[in-house]
């Protein structure tokens, strides 16, 4: 029953992009290798202790009861209990790695807002057969495009809508460009690049773009006005310096804009994820530009996957040849970057919680067991005046040393081995103190509990109970 819910619990965890993902399950094969390999456990644990037992005479394991436990047997327990924790402490630390990494994944600053944002690719079909059909359909793309958008912001529950020739946000980068200042003499440091995309009016406010100085590009920003460019602040910041940027001139060569006039400068945009660099960016205007296809944003007050059909129907009348677009949300954009690194964090975080269960377990069960051997000795210390609560102390302590012995063990093995996961890390160290205190703190918590109720046990025996039982 455990199984098959933790697999439908692993399917659902497991990122949409992995291959297959239909074909995790269980099968008559898995579960009897599962069970063949309890058997075979449980009959090598089960076995030796039955074979110690086996060469054990009658007055030996008589003399030996009366003693309590033997050392070599305490030191065997206490030698397991110690590698469960060291083994739990090293995947509380992995787990802890994954899951700083992934919140600092999710809280990056992606220059976007992808909350209540549709998305669609637009891409009209061309007869490559046909002479002079790619040159129409462009010309074409560039009058249905505004129709498009005057028809999409018609709908009830749209905020804004906006048009990028290629790819959005999250889903790719754009051509590159070669920039030139006429202003700036000396040589810039790399490549004078950037990511050149054309973008109508609305687009910034659609995609939640912030604007740090100057506008947007705007509706008067036509074919026949002034070029602009709006940069972001990467670009604006390398092409430009510490001058004023708005009402400088740039040239974005292969036959973008001659002289553009910078109008605006917005936040940086992670084009790639969060994960990515941030580049040098110049929004043109659509208008400005030619382009053949491209996506969508729109920004809704809702649900926006519930007006997907009603953008379908205001695209039709433009494109009447095209399939209906997929829609997609930004945030489900998003989601799928980072599911690769949720899913790590869960499975790791999965198999710490495990290690931890059952290294508690194993502490109790070894306490407890020790004191159950030892109940004769209790009872006479009792007797003899010991006061309960040091018989308490010197339980619990017994356990802080197992737990004290395993967190130093796992900390020793995770610390080379974090370096092995560096490359899976963003802006974390292998070595964060914090995440190893915080996993030796959790799990010293986790030993002082475990042996809390033996130890109470200790401390409630009663003496004359105690010698009669021996």
């Amino acid at each position: 029953i455990l199984a098959v819910w933790g697999v439908n619990v692993l399917r659902a965890a497991l990122p949409e992009e992995l291959p297959r993902i239909s074909t995790v399950t269980l099968d008559i094969r898995v579960l009897g290798v599962a069970a063949l390999a309890s058997i075979v456990t449980g009959l090598l644990f089960g076995l030796a202790p039955a074979l110690q037992l086996s060469r054990t005479g009658a007055r030996s394991a008589l003399r030996d009861g009366s003693r309590g436990v033997t050392v070599g047997g305490t030191r065997l327990r206490a030698g397991l209990v110690v590698s469960q924790i060291a083994l739990a402490v090293v995947l509380t630390i992995g787990g802890g790695l994954f899951l700083s990494s992934f919140v600092r994944v999710a809280n990056v600053d992606l220059g976007l807002d992808p909350r209540d944002v549709l998305t669609m690719r637009i891409w009209p079909r061309v007869d490559s057969s046909q002479p002079g059909a790619r040159q129409q359909a462009v010309a074409r793309s560039g009058v249905a495009i505004p129709e498009i958008l005057d028809r999409i912001s018609a709908i009830p529950g749209v905020v804004s809508a906006g048009f990028v020739a290629g790819d959005l946000p999250l889903t790719g980068y754009s051509a590159p460009a070669e920039v030139v200042v006429p202003e700036r003499k000396q040589r810039f440091e790399g490549p004078n690049r950037v990511q050149v995309r054309f973008v109508t009016p609305g687009y910034a406010r659609a995609v939640g773009t912030p604007l740090v100085r100057g506008r947007y590009i705007e509706a008067g920003d036509t074919r026949g006005s002034t070029p602009v460019v709006v940069l972001n602040e990467e670009a604006a910041a390398r092409y430009v310096g510490d001058g004023e940027p708005l009402g400088a001139t740039i040239t974005i060569e292969r036959g973008y804009a001659p002289q553009a006039t910078v109008v605006g400068v917005v936040a940086n945009v992670r084009l790639g994820g969060p994960e990515s660099a941030v580049r040098p960016e110049a929004y043109l205007p659509a208008a400005q530009g030619m382009f053949l296809g491209g996506s969508l944003a729109v920004r809704t007050t809702g649900e926006p996957l519930a007006l997907a059909d009603a953008v379908r129907d205001a695209i039709r009348p433009s494109f009447p040849g095209i399939a209906d677009p997929e829609a997609e949300t930004m945030a489900s954009l998003l989601s799928g970057i980072i599911a690769q690194r949720r899913f790590n964090m869960l499975i790791v975080g999965l198999f710490a919680a495990v290690a931890l269960t059952i290294a508690s377990a194993g502490l109790y069960g070894v306490m407890a067991y020790a004191v159950t051997q030892r109940t004769r000795e209790i009872g006479v210390r009792l007797a003899l005046g010991a006061p309960p609560g040091r018989l308490m102390r010197a339980v619990i302590g017994r356990g802080v040393a197992h737990t004290a012995a395993g967190v130093a063990t796992g900390i020793a093995v995770a610390w080379p081995l974090a370096v092995s996961v560096e490359a899976f890390l963003f802006q974390v160290r292998p070595h964060d103190p914090v995440i190893y205190g915080a996993a030796a703190a959790l799990l010293g918590i986790c030993g002082i509990a475990a042996a809390i109720v033996p130890a109470r046990r200790a401390a409630r025996v009663h003496p004359v109970i105690a010698m009669r039982v021996e």
